[in-house]
């Protein structure tokens, strides 16, 4: 888990909130988890994005905020079913 200030780990609890589908709500929660190194919730974030076929999905490849989860076989596969280009 990542740590916050003070080598304390990072205790953000986003399960209450991972069956959203509201948009506002699955981006702050991927951006959240971004910033945190929190991979797992911020793929769990794109992938309810994916399945709302959220317009901006599009630009995972293109959007430099993203570039840390590039290698990540979830994010491939995501790439792959929203037959989004893997290259820029």
């Amino acid at each position: 888990m990542p740590e916050g200030r003070g080598g304390e780990p990072n205790d953000v609890r986003l399960a209450p909130y991972s069956g959203s589908k509201s948009f506002f709500l699955i981006v702050a929660i991927l951006i959240v988890a971004i910033v945190l190194g929190d991979r797992q919730n911020a793929l769990d974030a794109l992938e309810r994005a994916f399945a709302a076929r959220m317009n901006w999905f599009a630009l995972l490849n293109v959007d430099e905020r993203f570039d840390e989860l590039h290698d990540d076989p979830r994010f491939e596969d995501l790439m792959r079913r929203g037959r989004i280009s893997p290259t820029r």
